[in-house]
């Protein structure tokens, strides 16, 4: 899966354009050493953010928004990341969130290399939505699932199907919903309760359409 994934991200990433990815500098392919130079950005993920959630309402609001923004960004240039978790994203020197790793991607223009090389799924299981459970890698919903997993979290401190380290584990989230987040922190309004359990619906048909309309939710919460 290393090898492949590598292949994947040297596929996708020089397509990418904008300030929500690394700016790609230069590669090298299998015939000597495969290698990806992108863009140095500075510290680290937002992953040690996430590990002291939860967070104050308006950080959660503007990082909710900002990291919509970014997987917007992502599906209006056709590719699903299938992989967005904290330690998947950073954050430049003016707040403006980056997605990295995209090993994991798909997109919808371009052979894709996982699914005819692996039948598991592949992803983070605490983020990743059901229909990648199944092994499905062709919805963009499941990055919004992925958005309200981590909405969740920052709201609540705790993943929303905890930490499955196996398939097993990950497959409860096919029928089970998860407790309401304001029944872990009641100072969560009952709009942004809303939100995220709509980003975490199991059937991708019933969940939020978009990144886009998450962003809109964030932004306008009346």
């Amino acid at each position: 899966p290393t090898i492949v994934g590598f292949e994947v991200e040297q596929m996708i990433l020089p397509r990418l354009s904008g300030v929500h990815v690394p700016r790609v500098i230069w590669a090298g392919d299998f015939r000597v050493m495969p290698y990806l130079v992108t863009e140095q950005i500075p510290g680290g993920s937002l992953h040690a953010l996430f590990d002291t959630a939860p967070r104050p309402l308006p950080e959660v609001l503007d990082l909710g928004r900002r990291i919509a923004a970014a997987v917007h960004d992502l599906h209006r240039q056709r590719v699903i990341h299938l992989d967005l978790k904290p330690g998947n994203l950073m954050a430049r020197p003016d707040g403006t969130v980056v997605c990295i790793d995209f090993g994991l991607a798909r997109h919808e223009q371009l052979p894709d290399l996982l699914a005819e090389e692996f039948a598991s799924p592949m992803g983070t299981f605490p983020y990743i939505a059901p229909e990648q459970v199944l092994g499905m890698r062709d919805d963009l919903r499941s990055d919004v699932f992925a958005l309200g997993a981590m909405l969740y979290q920052l709201t609540t401190g705790t993943l929303p199907f905890g930490n499955p380290q196996g398939l097993r584990g990950a497959r409860r989230r096919l029928w089970r919903d998860p407790v309401p987040p304001r029944a872990l922190n009641p100072e969560i309004p009952d709009w942004l309760q809303e939100v995220i359990l709509h980003a975490l619906e199991v059937d991708p048909a019933a969940r939020t359409g978009s990144a886009a309309q998450v962003l809109f939710d964030l932004e306008h919460p009346d």
